[in-house]
């Protein structure tokens, strides 16, 4: 689900050719980058800089994946691209020689808008490339999306060898292939919802997941470092992310990573300039992405750029950390290992392949997920459940298995709240669990009933679709039901009753994992 979280107050209350009361939206649209694709054709070879200098053809680079072609800005105009220090994974088979080149990510940096637009758009009518070629839109940042989006289709050692099978096209690898998430059958699990982060340990859960993704992209990091002891040292993180303007966000979300592999014991202060100046080997960072697809407003592949900007910057502080008096066997190291975004994730006819991802904690394998509702498995005389690290779990009698987590029906409430209520919250990303917590935590937030609530809820399908989702017309069956169960939910309750404590406090709701996916709740503070 990808919701629309606008200012609802803001909006204005029109009437429609109809009669009927409803409420305007006046944000303005983005440019389709699959229109503008369309009309890219000849491609030629994108040529990148490595950081040595030498010029290469990622083509050549991605010859054993049967790539016919690689994707490249048309010569109609010129494209500029810089080499970031996001390492990609090797289109080449594995080989032990050390001195086996890297490969790094390319990003458009300035697209030419020389070319005459009744060029770029002669196939299009007058009235099909309106918002195209309007002059309150940036037309060379716009371009450049394109340029992005046909790029990153193009490395299918980015999108289609992690989650798919080589053999099929991607096109066909459709949601049938998406591992369908249990309380029973997928170990102990933390499940992330629209505008949440969370990260664990092997220790914590088998495996983090998040589902109903459309223009939103789900983001996995897992870093893995040998300490001192010789044991692999690992943490995941896993966020939905559903818009762009989160860089503080999933810049702490790294440098967590960072912090947790760059101390020698809890009690060890961490600053950013300690990185590199400890006693560990190298910290590896995989990064997976996936979500959006050719949205007509163009609003994924808004957040693929803005996201992989944040993690190329990062990519690159950490190499100029890596200074030469500091030993090399200190440095982090960030891959892009899985980006299956934009573009990459449709499946031809403007509907995303992927929608939700998991990721196994221990192992990194990454796959595309579906998360079940929640439903409560009785278990009349208790029975022995074992998560995925081997430990043994007892279930209880009448223990609720909730694969979705604990509350979340009021974790959904949060966004809708961000609308309701847009100047009492803060725009980031919400910490669900944490490595150093055994809990998982619902922090508060301010949310009551409102009137504009009510009036959705009494929509029809179609116009409630047209009001609170980006991409209505991909969106899953169940979406209209799901956001009136929660604007009905905070119509009936508010904050006070939800978090207020004995003493006129608001406070975070915890609760701690019992057995497999039972969740208690942690007793309110007196």
């Amino acid at each position: 689900m990808s919701t629309a979280v606008v200012e609802i107050s803001a909006l204005d209350d029109v009437t429609d050719s109809g009669g009927e009361s409803c409420l305007q939206d006046t944000a303005g649209s983005l440019i389709d980058p699959m229109r503008i694709e369309a009309l890219l054709s000849d491609q030629n070879t994108c040529i990148k800089q490595t950081p040595s200098g030498t010029e290469k053809s990622y083509q050549d680079e991605c010859k054993d994946f049967s790539i016919d072609d690689v994707a490249a800005p048309d010569s109609s105009y010129n494209c500029e691209w810089t080499t970031t220090r996001l390492r990609l994974p090797s289109p080449l088979p594995a080989s032990n020689d050390d001195s086996q080149q890297e490969h790094f990510l390319c990003l458009p940096i300035n697209v030419d808008e020389n070319t005459p637009t009744n060029e770029l758009f002669e196939n299009t009518t007058y009235e099909e490339s309106k918002g195209y070629v309007d002059e309150d839109l940036n037309l060379s940042h716009k371009l450049r999306h394109a340029a992005l989006n046909k790029y990153l289709s193009s490395i299918p050692s980015l999108s289609q060898h992690k989650m798919f099978d080589k053999s099929v096209p991607v096109k066909y690898n459709n949601g049938s292939l998406h591992h369908l998430i249990t309380a029973v059958n997928s170990g102990r699990v933390i499940n992330v919802l629209q505008g949440e982060i969370a990260n664990c340990t092997p220790s914590q859960a088998d495996v983090l997941v998040s589902d109903d993704a459309t223009t939103c992209h789900i983001v996995a990091l897992r870093s893995i470092c040998r300490s001192k002891l010789g044991k692999d040292e690992i943490l995941a993180t896993m966020a939905h992310v559903d818009g762009a303007g989160y860089e503080a966000c999933l810049r702490d979300a790294v440098l967590e990573h960072a912090k947790y592999h760059s101390r020698d014991g809890h009690s060890e202060e961490f600053t950013e300039s300690s990185i590199g100046h400890n006693s560990h080997q190298q910290i590896d960072i995989s990064i997976h992405m996936m979500g959006g697809f050719n949205d007509p407003d163009g609003s994924s592949i808004k957040i693929t750029d803005d996201i992989l900007q944040v993690f190329s910057r990062l990519a690159r502080e950490f190499d100029e950390m890596a200074h030469p008096s500091i030993a090399l066997n200190n440095s982090i190291k960030m891959k892009l290992e899985t980006c299956l975004v934009s573009g990459a994730n449709d499946d031809g006819t403007g509907s995303p392949i992927g929608r939700g991802l998991g990721i196994n904690v221990v192992t990194g394998e990454v796959f595309l997920a579906e998360v079940e509702e929640n439903i409560n498995v009785v278990n009349k005389t208790g029975s022995d459940l074992i998560s995925l690290d081997g430990d043994l779990h007892l279930l209880t009698n009448n223990q609720q298995m909730l694969v979705e987590g604990p509350e979340s029906l009021l974790r959904s409430v949060r966004l809708w709240a961000a609308a309701f209520h847009p100047f009492k919250q803060e725009h980031k990303l919400i910490v669900i669990h944490r490595h150093d917590h055994d809990c998982l935590t619902i922090e508060p937030f301010m949310f009551g009933p409102h009137p504009s609530a009510k009036f959705i809820c009494y929509m029809d399908d179609t116009n409630l679709l047209q009001m609170t989702s980006t991409s209505p017309l991909v969106e899953k069956p169940n979406f209209a039901a799901k956001v009136r169960e929660s604007l009905e939910f905070m119509n009936r309750t508010n904050t006070r009753e939800i978090f207020e404590d004995m003493n006129g406090v608001y406070q975070p709701i915890e609760f701690h994992r019992v057995g497999l996916n039972g969740w208690v709740r942690k007793s309110k503070e007196k």
